[in-house]
C-alpha cells in the first residue's frame, strides 16, 4: 500500500492508487475550510482512488481540521490520537500548523491549509491537487446563505493582512498569498462555461487580496465583471476596514446588482472592544455604507459576524453590537473562545458563563421579535467531529 521515503530529512510516505481513502471532515461554518477539503476530495476522485464509506474499510484516513479555539483543537487532538492507534492518518488544515503536540509524531502526515501541493507529492496522481478548481468538484461547500444550483467558488487568496488579537488564522496561515488575476479569470471562465454565473470569491479576507502581488479587490472585480454580463459576485469575507478603504470602487457593483452578497464581519459594535480586538475601523462609517447599500439595492444581501463575551465585554458593549446587527440581513453571533497563543488570551477580566447566558437571553428576544435576523453559533457548532 505504501512505502516510506526520505524527503528533506522528514519521514514521509508514498501512496499508490490502490490505497483506500476515508475522508473525515468536521461540520464547520468556515467556507474556506470546506472548499479546500472539497478540492482534496476531488483530487482523490479524479485520480481514481477508492473512497471508503467506513473508517474500518480504509487504509488511510484524511482528517480535515479546524483551529478555531483551544477547545476545538483539543477535541481534534484527542480523537486524532485515538484514530492514529489503528489507522494511517493525514492531518489536513489549520490544526496541523497550530498544534505542537502533532509535530513530534513521525507517523502522522501533516498538511497545512496552504500546502495542498503536498498531496501531490505523497500520492501517485495524474491531476495535481493544487490544480483542482471548483468546476472539477462534484460537491461544493454548503451554506444556507449563499448556496445556489448555479453557484461556483473561486478561492482568491489565503491568509490576511490583518492582526486581530484573538485569531489563529495568522498563526496557521501567515500573511496573505494571492492568486494572480489571470488564474482567477481562468477559473471563473470554467465556471461560466458550466453555466455557473453566481460565483463566490472566497478568502480569509477578500479585502487583503492582492496586497502581496501589487493589485487589489477592486481591480480583480472590475476584470471579472467584464467577462460576462450574467456574472454575479459574492464576497466571503471582507475585513470592515478594508471594505471602507475600497468602498468607493465597489459601491457601483453593489448598487447595479453585480455584487449580490458580502460578509462583512464587524465582530463588535463597541469601539472599546474593537480596540482590544486590534480591529480598527469607524463603526459609523460602516453603518452608513451598509445602510446606503440596503436602501439603494434590491438584491444585495449583507451578512456579518459578532463575537459575544469577548474579554471585558459589558452588557452595554453587547447592546451596541445588537444595534449594528439590525441593519444587516443576517448575523452569526459566536461565543468567544480562548486561543492561548494570541494576545487576547492575556486580556482580563474574562467574561463568565453567566454573562454569556444573560446576553443570549437578550439575543433570543431580539431574534424572536425580528428586530435582529440571525442565529447563535456556539463553539461546539463550529467544528464537530461526530464521525469518530
Amino acid at each position: 500500500m505504501c512505502k516510506p521515503m526520505q524527503n528533506k530529512g522528514e519521514h514521509e510516505f508514498r501512496f499508490g492508487t490502490e490505497s483506500r481513502i476515508y475522508l473525515l471532515s468536521p461540520s464547520t461554518v468556515c467556507l474556506n475550510n470546506q472548499y479546500l477539503f472539497c478540492t482534496v476530495e476531488a483530487f482523490f476522485q479524479l485520480n481514481n482512488y477508492p473512497l471508503a464509506s467506513r473508517i474500518e474499510d480504509s487504509d488511510i484516513v484524511v482528517v480535515n481540521t479546524c483551529g478555531y479555539t483551544d477547545n476545538v483543537m483539543r477535541e481534534h487532538l484527542e480523537r486524532i490520537t485515538k484514530l492514529n492507534q489503528r489507522k494511517k492518518v493525514i492531518v489536513f488544515g489549520c490544526l496541523s500548523r497550530l498544534a505542537r503536540e502533532l509535530q513530534s509524531d513521525r507517523e502522522l502526515v501533516l498538511i497545512g491549509p496552504k500546502e495542498s501541493h503536498r498531496f501531490s507529492a505523497i500520492f501517485e496522481h495524474e491531476i495535481a491537487c493544487e490544480d483542482i478548481i471548483s468546476s472539477q468538484c462534484t460537491r461544493l461547500p454548503y451554506s444556507t446563505e449563499i448556496d445556489e444550483p448555479s453557484h461556483g467558488f473561486v478561492q482568491i487568496s489565503q491568509g490576511c493582512s490583518n492582526h486581530c488579537s484573538y485569531c489563529n488564522i495568522k498563526l496557521a496561515k501567515g500573511d496573505v498569498k494571492s492568486k494572480p488575476i489571470a488564474i482567477i479569470e481562468s477559473e471563473a471562465a470554467n465556471l461560466i462555461h458550466k453555466l455557473r454565473f453566481n460565483i463566490t470569491l472566497l478568502a480569509d479576507d477578500c479585502g487583503s487580496y492582492g496586497h502581496d502581488i501589487g493589485t487589489d479587490l477592486v481591480e480583480l472585480m472590475t476584470r471579472l465583471l467584464t467577462m460576462d454580463d450574467r456574472l454575479r459576485i459574492k464576497i466571503y469575507t471582507i475585513f470592515p476596514g478594508l471594505f471602507l478603504k475600497y468602498y468607493q470602487g465597489l459601491e457601483s457593483y453593489f448598487l447595479d446588482g453585480s455584487v449580490t452578497f458580502a460578509c462583512i464581519p464587524v465582530q463588535s459594535g463597541s469601539a472599546r472592544i474593537l480596540d482590544l480586538m486590534n480591529r480598527h475601523y469607524n463603526l459609523e462609517e460602516i453603518k452608513a455604507a451598509v445602510s446606503k447599500i440596503k436602501s439603494l439595492s434590491a438584491t444585495a444581501h449583507l451578512f456579518t459576524h459578532f463575537i459575544v463575551n469577548f474579554p471585558t465585554e459589558t452588557m452595554d458593549d453587547f447592546r451596541k453590537s445588537l444595534e449594528i446587527a439590525r441593519i444587516f440581513d443576517f448575523c452569526f453571533f459566536l461565543a468567544y473562545g480562548e486561543n492561548a497563543r494570541t494576545p487576547a488570551a492575556q486580556i482580563t477580566p474574562k467574561c463568565k458563563d453567566a454573562d454569556l447566558d444573560a446576553k443570549l437571553a437578550i439575543l433570543k428576544q431580539a431574534i424572536e421579535s425580528q428586530s435582529v435576523k440571525g442565529t447563535f453559533v456556539g463553539q461546539r457548532d463550529v467544528s464537530i467531529l461526530s464521525d469518530f
